[in-house]
């Protein structure tokens, strides 16, 4: 329910008086405590009062009772005497003083507790009890002597490990947990139960001082968690609980279906609910920027715009860019290479202010500046150099300002709209000095493949260039400078790095495909920086079951010794095998859904994926791109792109986005 505020005139007016108000957070935060609030109150002529309403949120944790307050601003038709009001929120809730939050049945099985209250509890003597599917105690874990968890805190308690190595937010069992699907945890103060749940078809029974009804939870794919609804109370049963996306060590998601705002520059231009392991498609009648894809209770999502040319039923053109996700913006980004002198060719450089105020924005092109000017808060610019060279550098002036930044790249013949894609660039605090591709293709006929980088330090230095565990190229390169290079290689893992191992580059695959002089495609990839390479990608839609495009997705194993790697689409495993040592695979599905995840079995091995989409016709390739991933840990709930154009009659864009 709303809180209220009062603003009070000292006598009435003849006039309107209207004030500005917008809430600010204390020990109270929003969204999780409380609606953030902001807007004009108008007390009418004559009237002495007007009322301030704020949305207060029941999360239904226990904890102390918290503040926020509403300022007021910009009066008019009086002045502000008291522009400050301060609301408290008080606890009306009561649960178990720790709560078991999340189990993730998969190596390494782990447990996380939650402290909901306000301050720390000694968990001096309790204990955490795990059981297997057959009912039997496995672990009879007891808490080192002083530990506590500080208040709002996590501590995760995972199978193996050395217990010397515990630290104040996770706690090595020293053993295994035998989880698959089913088995139950009990945690107690070493005499009454504190807290207990179960999933799958375990039928343990709760230990004294703790209840457990309702059915099970259950787990479809053990690369997820059975987690606590963050918005349920501890009603100790099976509907309190979900499968999700882990989180261990964070807040969990809810387990009700998520809502999605899609936004174009500050206008919502769509609103939608999806559960767990669904995706959507959607377009607008729209240009413009920046472009915002987030989820309104912070559950993790992933998004893309799918960009497409399509004259006369044929398939001309077909990629994806995948969106930055919030945790990745950056006030500087890096691209290998701008080319826009080769007549074929239309490139472009797009870039949203995702900050406040009119600020500067600098482009510079291999060393050269070559635009800096004001660009207004919330607005995108595309812009056009007669210049072919890199390193190319897009940042906010300042650096201190968000942005987000893009290369677009175009080609049209006779009017048709042959190809159309945009490369997202590398965040400055993400370069790296080695870069990762799934694959290499320059040994069909039709494709056209070139691996580009740049070098940012200082001084010559050697850069290095793998293709499928061979070394291909190996030489100096003058700082600031950038490489176009063609090799007649079918492979991959594709490494691209600076030899010395300290000095920063940037790396991207450009491919092309060129029938009798026209330029049918040319699109680029870039390279995952080696700070980003992670165990588990996810992509929003994987779409094989429509005639004119071929899907592929593409993933190396970068570790060592034979791994299993698994991909799931929408839910379902649709692959799950061995992989040797410093290979890649290629592998098509006849499916049309989403999310799609691709992910090492064990949880440890870091691997490279990405999306491959082709189109032919007649044995012409009309497009062929590839689409890097978002790596798990950089999964959030909100997405960035700085343009969206689906008003220029040739193009058709749409916005995607899934639900891991």
């Amino acid at each position: 329910s709303p809180m209220s505020f009062t603003v009070t005139l000292s006598s009435a007016s003849a006039s309107a008086v209207s004030v500005n108000y917008s809430t600010s957070n204390g020990t109270a935060v929003a969204p999780g405590d409380y609606t953030s609030t902001s807007g004009t109150l108008t007390i009418p002529a004559g009237n002495t009062a007007g009322t301030i309403a704020v949305p207060i949120i029941n999360d239904t944790l226990a904890e102390s009772s918290e503040t926020f307050t509403v300022n007021l601003s910009s009066p008019v038709n009086a002045t502000i005497a008291d522009g400050q009001g301060l609301g408290t929120i008080l606890d009306n809730d009561s649960i178990s003083t720790i709560l078991i939050n999340e189990t993730f049945p998969e190596t390494p099985d782990s447990v996380e507790l939650y402290n909901p209250g306000s301050s720390a509890v000694d968990m001096t003597g309790w204990r955490l009890m795990t059981y297997i599917s057959t009912g039997t105690l496995e672990n009879n874990y007891q808490f080192p002597n002083g530990f506590s968890i500080p208040a709002k805190s996590y501590v995760v308690i995972e199978e193996y490990g050395d217990p010397s190595n515990n630290t104040s937010s996770k706690l090595y069992l020293g053993t295994n947990i035998n989880w698959v699907s089913s088995g139950a945890v009990a945690l107690t103060d070493g005499v009454n139960g504190v807290d207990f749940m179960r999933f799958g078809s375990s039928s343990v029974s709760p230990p004294s001082g703790t209840s457990w009804s309702g059915n099970n939870p259950t787990l479809a794919s053990n690369a997820n968690s059975i987690a606590r609804d963050s918005n349920s109370t501890d009603t100790d049963d099976g509907s309190d609980w979900c499968e999700q996306t882990p989180s261990l060590g964070a807040r969990n998601s809810n387990c009700d279906k998520t809502n999605i705002d899609v936004k174009l520059g500050s206008n919502l231009v769509g609103s939608y609910t999806l559960a767990s392991g669904e995706e959507k498609r959607i377009s607008y009648d729209l240009s413009g920027g920046p472009v915002i894809v987030e989820s309104k209770d912070l559950t993790k999502i992933v998004a893309a715009i799918r960009l497409q040319s399509m004259p006369s039923g044929t398939l001309l053109d077909y990629n994806e860019t995948i969106g930055i996700p919030e945790g990745l913006l950056s006030t500087k980004y890096y691209f290998p290479v701008y080319e826009n002198k080769w007549a074929p060719l239309n490139s472009q450089i797009r870039f949203a202010h995702l900050g406040s105020g009119s600020k500067k924005i600098k482009v510079t092109i291999g060393g050269e500046v070559v635009w800096n000017d004001y660009v207004a808060q919330g607005t995108e610019k595309r812009l056009f150099f007669d210049k072919s060279g890199g390193p190319v550098i897009v940042e906010s002036d300042d650096g201190v300002t968000k942005i987000i930044a893009a290369i677009r790249l175009q080609g049209m013949q006779d009017g048709v709209l042959n190809h159309y894609s945009e490369t997202m660039g590398i965040p400055v605090e993400h370069l790296s000095h080695k870069y990762y591709f799934p694959v290499y293709e320059n040994k069909w006929a039709p494709l056209n493949s070139q691996i580009r980088f740049a070098h940012l330090g200082t001084g010559s230095k050697k850069i290095k260039v793998t293709i499928g565990g061979e070394v291909v190229w190996y030489d100096y390169v003058a700082q600031s400078t950038e490489k176009r290079l063609s090799f007649e290689v079918s492979g991959g893992p594709v490494i691209v790095e600076a030899d010395d191992g300290v000095t920063k580059i940037i790396a991207a695959i450009r491919l092309q495909s060129m029938q009798g002089g026209t330029l049918l495609d040319y699109n680029e990839s870039m390279g995952i920086p080696e700070g980003l390479l992670s165990t588990k990608y996810y992509f929003p839609v994987y779409e094989n079951k429509w005639a004119p495009l071929n899907s592929q997705i593409r993933f190396a194993h970068l570790g060592s010794g034979s791994k299993k790697i698994k991909v799931t689409i929408g839910r379902e495993v649709v692959w799950y095998d061995y992989v040797a040592q410093g290979t890649e695979k290629r592998l098509f599905f006849d499916k049309s859904g989403g999310p799609v995840i691709v992910e090492s079995d064990d949880g440890v091995t870091k691997i490279i994926a990405a999306i491959r989409l082709q189109g032919m016709s007649s044995g012409i390739l009309n497009h062929y791109s590839e689409t890097p991933s978002i790596p798990f840990e950089y999964l959030d709930d909100r997405y960035y792109f700085p343009v969206y154009e689906n008003k220029w009659a040739p193009l058709n864009s749409q916005v995607r986005f899934g639900v891991p």
